[in-house]
């Protein structure tokens, strides 16, 4: 069983043998300052123990890049199966409104092109 316990200086030791055993230790307390951490994660013997309990991975897990859902139809599709038909309505709209602009430029050309036809120079 290895403990980790503090000398009367107050810097963490590793050991195996209990406490009850040693003069001059006490076992650590639950409640541990930052301070104490980092000094035990500095301690030799914390990385050899922790080696052997927590294997090192060796594998890295990446996370799937998210697809953004206004640039890219297929996701907009699986969140909202009507936006296909409402696109199609908006594409079929801009069509309709710049067809009916041109018919009325081209109308209105027509009758300028009249007049210009009727004033005499």
């Amino acid at each position: 069983m290895i403990i980790f316990i503090r000398c009367c200086r107050g810097s963490p030791v590793c050991t195996t043998t209990p406490p009850s055993l040693l003069s001059g230790l006490r076992q650590s307390s639950s409640a541990t300052s930052s301070q104490e951490l980092s000094n035990l994660s500095l301690h030799p013997s914390y990385w050899r123990y922790q080696s052997v309990v927590k294997p090192i991975k060796k594998e890295i897990k990446r996370a799937p890049l998210k697809k953004i859902p206004l640039k890219n139809l297929n996701v907009i599709l699986k969140l909202n199966p009507y936006a296909k038909a409402a696109r199609r309505m908006a594409l079929l709209a801009e069509a309709q409104r710049v067809k009916s602009k041109q018919e009325k430029l081209d109308k209105k050309r027509k009758q300028s092109l009249r007049r210009i036809a009727l004033i005499p120079y």
